[in-house]
């Protein structure tokens, strides 16, 4: 082990910041979960295991301890600030979530009868002493995994301390260890136990964790969720397809990695783009450099990058007779610009050209899928269901284009709705414009017509890879049309009901 000559404390800077507070989130959730869960579950074993040694008895009964007992919670705490990168927190990560659960199915099958005298303690420091014996809970005795986490903790603090700062971990370790006896909440050989998987734990799971490649996927893996908890935080629907995705990856947690990486580099795109993504410069040429990096292979080390890169590999592992899925996934990205372009030089479509950029943006996003999938379905298969996604897409964020300059409403409406006064294309303006209406209710009829040849499109295509999925997606389409058909009454229902969303939305 070398000493790295770096300070030992300091703060996690750029994307190791946000992967390690992921981690340690995690970490706390999944102890909270399995030990507390243990001790729930144990309590409803019927029978009790007697492992104390008779010289146990012996042992000086010291509250005071508490103290030192409680510093487990510092000494993991330490970790974010001395292993903050990802790939030296990662694999402490992994050993703790393996201990934890070991730790949680011995306490259920083995559930200890503790062997101490009734304590009574007395002196300074009670308090301590009462929250160390809280926090440890009912039955969770066999390994004490206050002691495992703190040796595995010294353990990997190692190579980053001096001889001495090294020396004084272990030391700090023991004492924890020491102290778990002297307070009554462990014996000998829950003590020994701890230790014992503590060096299990370190010398097989840290090893394996710390390959790099198996550091890349997980920090791949954190970068998805983290994408997905920020679209989550856009609308409740990322969360539904958010599971979908994990759903469809059980079994195939690997392989299907595609599914993950490609939704999420596209999402983001897509929001950069449409001005949902905060973006340092133009995104125009945000996506430019990205694009460039895609087609040389040479990528950056941010976020947006690393995800790219992870999708490049796993496109590449698809890639199959005449699919070329990574030019598919650039010519994507070039057509997805197209609406920024549309924002920047205040573009109106015609209604054809609006069904043709949508009809192509969706084409080449399900046919990604779809190869993704390893199926021979494509979205040339359905093409209802391609242009039902289109309808979807436009009327589902209509009034969040429109308020980003993004407008999707053809020209030919715009310009009717223009003769009859409206001003300007805010959505408060156009939705209470007849002309608009009548756009919106046409197209929603259009849409259901869309929907059933889209099931009888599915249906012809027999049981192939993939065609779960798109059935998925049409159900969710039908719902939506269903939704947004309550939204749509009478005439004067409808005009009454868009001057009381105007009314209500006003700054004014």
């Amino acid at each position: 082990m070398t000493f790295d000559s770096e300070s030992l404390f300091a703060l996690p800077r750029g994307r190791d910041a946000s992967t390690v507070t992921l981690l340690t989130a995690a970490f706390t959730l999944i102890f909270i979960v399995f030990y507390g869960g243990a001790s729930f579950v144990s309590g409803l074993v019927p029978y009790r295991i007697r492992i104390d040694f008779p010289f146990e008895a012996q042992i000086p009964f010291i509250p005071q301890v508490g103290i030192v007992y409680l510093s487990t919670l510092m000494i993991l705490a330490c970790a974010p600030f001395i292993l903050r990168r990802f790939e030296e927190l990662f694999p402490l990560f992994i050993v703790l979530c393996v201990q934890t659960i070991i730790g949680a199915v011995i306490f259920i099958v083995l559930p200890v009868e503790p062997g101490y005298p009734p304590r009574e303690p007395t002196g300074p420091l009670l308090g301590l002493f009462a929250l160390a014996d809280t926090l440890n809970l009912e039955r969770n005795e066999l390994p004490a995994l206050h002691v495992a986490f703190a040796f595995a903790a010294a353990a990997a603090y190692q190579p980053k301390c001096s001889r001495w700062t090294g020396m004084a971990m272990w030391l700090w370790a023991a004492a924890i260890g020491i102290s778990t006896l002297l307070m009554h909440e462990h014996h000998v050989l829950d003590m020994s136990a701890g230790i014992l998987l503590a060096g299990v734990t370190m010398s097989a799971i840290y090893p394996w964790a710390c390959r790099p490649a198996r550091v890349d996927r997980a920090e791949i893996e954190l970068i998805c969720l983290r994408e997905f908890a920020r679209f989550a935080r856009r609308h409740v629907r990322y969360i539904v397809i958010c599971l979908a995705l994990y759903r469809a990856s059980l079994g195939r947690f690997r392989e299907r990695r595609i599914l993950r990486t490609g939704f999420c580099l596209l999402q983001s795109v897509d929001d950069l783009l449409d001005g949902d993504r905060p973006s340092e410069g133009e995104p125009l040429q945000v996506v430019d450099q990205l694009v460039m990096e895609i087609e040389s292979q040479q990528f950056s080390d941010n976020s947006l990058s690393r995800l790219a890169a992870a999708f490049v590999i796993d496109l590449e592992n698809i890639r199959s007779g005449r699919d070329d899925p990574v030019d598919d996934a650039v010519e994507l990205i070039r057509h997805m610009q197209i609406d920024r372009r549309r924002v920047l030089q205040g573009e109106l479509m015609s209604e054809q050209q609006l069904c043709e950029h949508h009809r192509r943006t969706f084409s080449l996003s399900v046919d990604l899928m779809l190869l993704a999938a390893g199926g021979p379905l494509r979205a040339a298969d359905v093409p209802a269901l391609i242009d039902a996604f289109g309808w979807c897409s436009t009327m589902r964020d209509l009034e969040e284009d429109l308020s980003n300059g993004l407008v999707n409403i053809p020209r030919e409406v715009i310009d009717r709705a223009r003769d009859q006064g409206v001003k300007n294309l805010s959505f408060h303006s156009l939705c209470i414009s007849a002309p608009v209406r009548d756009w919106m209710k046409r197209e929603l009829t259009h849409a259901e017509k869309l929907l059933d040849q889209a099931d009888a499109q599915l249906n012809a295509a027999g049981s192939v890879e993939g065609l779960t999925t798109l059935r998925m997606f049409a159900r969710s389409i039908r719902g939506y049309v269903r939704r947004y058909s309550r939204s749509l009454p009478g005439e004067k229902r409808f005009r009454a009901h868009g001057l009381e969303f105007v009314k209500e939305r006003s700054p004014h």
